[in-house]
């Protein structure tokens, strides 16, 4: 789009993701709730079919009500100077297409494609217990986030707008005829089961790198998906089992009671089929190109990458045992020191000479008995008289 036209109500164009037959996406910038969102606008011809405006925001106010993980969220819909348009969420790696696209006639990894397909498998089980058909499964309304590693199913809605409008070819081709089940062909009764054949459709093209129909033209390839059998998955894909094989084909049943019943059926029995229930998808890095061809292996053992070595709190139970132990050291130094000082004070007495006491002289045993005798309280004391040897002075 011009430059001069980047600005849609309170929106800010900033480049276009994606266009088909009804509508252009954008990724652009919400002034008001300062987020990244997708903006699809509809097509010029489309906005004169007043009757199909009318039932696609009806289908956008139902599919609104949807909220689960894996189905993109809508925000708002409406018109702004007569465009009709609904404001998404916004996936950052692209769609689904863009990934098949990128690497024609491969393989992507099982694992990657077990987890794909549950989480779409999830969305769909998820709004058909609601009772809202999707109709239009396809990689190009497969987006995915977090590096490839989180599907989102969009476009709930707008292919049965267009059904129910009787929208023509003289102005779109409702849906893409390379993913549309037989039923929805020959306009007989359609239930949540095409959308089992299309996510079969989805997952054989995952697995062998083509699509099991194709033609000069989209009525050819409608004929084919009406009256031949699809080839084997593989004649393309000989690495893949024969249970796996088997899971395709039936979710391609020509008759919707020979199909899967529920698309978590469908995902449930692929990746038993596989060998495994719970894989993990590679590492983000992993998916990005080119490695996202890289096959991980088959087991129930995360990749190395996400492998952690595991923690032990083994060590917890004898710290007691350890803190009982410094404690126990502790105390036996102290005692050691202890007696140590008493043997030593014991030594040294045991050692020094005995020590004679002085004799006592007169004047100090004289002293030492008039101070056990009364004061005289009339008369002063006498002179005192140096004694003879062993006598006192009081008899």
């Amino acid at each position: 789009m011009s430059k001069t036209a980047t600005v849609f109500g309170p929106y800010r164009l900033e480049q276009e993701l994606g266009r088909g037959g009804m509508a252009v996406v954008y990724r652009a910038r919400d002034t008001r709730q300062r987020r990244t969102v997708a903006v699809k606008l509809l097509l010029p011809h489309l906005r004169q079919e007043r009757e199909f405006v009318e039932r696609f925001e009806r289908e956008l106010r139902h599919a609104a009500n949807l909220r689960h993980p894996h189905i993109v969220p809508l925000y708002e819909s409406g018109q702004i100077n007569g465009i009709a348009y609904l404001a998404m969420g916004y996936a950052d790696s692209g769609v689904l297409a863009d990934h098949v696209a990128r690497y024609p006639g491969q393989r992507l990894p099982l694992a990657w494609c077990a987890e794909l397909l549950t989480q779409v498998a999830s969305a769909l089980d998820y709004a058909h217990v609601r009772g809202v058909i999707h109709r239009d499964v396809k990689p190009t309304n497969i987006l995915l986030a977090r590096a490839g590693r989180h599907a989102l199913l969009a476009d709930f809605g707008i292919a049965k707008a267009a059904w129910d409008s009787r929208l023509t070819s003289n102005t779109a081709l409702i849906g893409s005829p390379f993913y549309m089940a037989p039923e929805q062909i020959t306009g007989a009764p359609v239930d949540h089961r095409a959308d089992v054949y299309a996510l079969g459709l989805v997952l054989y093209e995952l697995l062998t790198g083509r699509l099991p129909f194709s033609g000069d033209t989209p009525l050819v390839v409608m004929y084919h998906q009406v009256h031949h059998l699809p080839s084997s998955p593989r004649e393309f894909n000989p690495a893949l089992s024969p249970a796996v094989e088997a899971v395709v084909l039936q979710a391609l049943e020509k008759e919707p009671s020979a199909r899967f019943e529920t698309a978590g059926a469908l995902a449930t029995a692929f990746r038993q089929a596989v060998g495994f229930d719970a894989v993990p998808l590679p590492p983000a890095d992993a998916v990005n190109a080119p490695t996202l061809i890289a096959t991980p292996p088959l087991s129930h053992t995360p990749p190395p990458a996400l492998q952690r070595r595991p923690q032990s709190n083994a060590w917890l139970q004898w710290l007691p045992w350890g803190i009982a132990g410094v404690a126990l050291l502790l105390l036996v130094f102290s005692l050691g020191a202890l007696l140590g000082d008493l043997l030593s004070n014991r030594t040294l007495q045991s050692s020094a000479p005995p020590t004679e006491a002085p004799p006592a002289s007169p004047m100090a045993t004289a002293t030492a008995t008039l101070t056990l005798v009364p004061e005289p309280t009339s008369m002063s004391l006498p002179q005192p008289v140096a004694p003879e040897e062993g006598t006192s002075f009081y008899p």
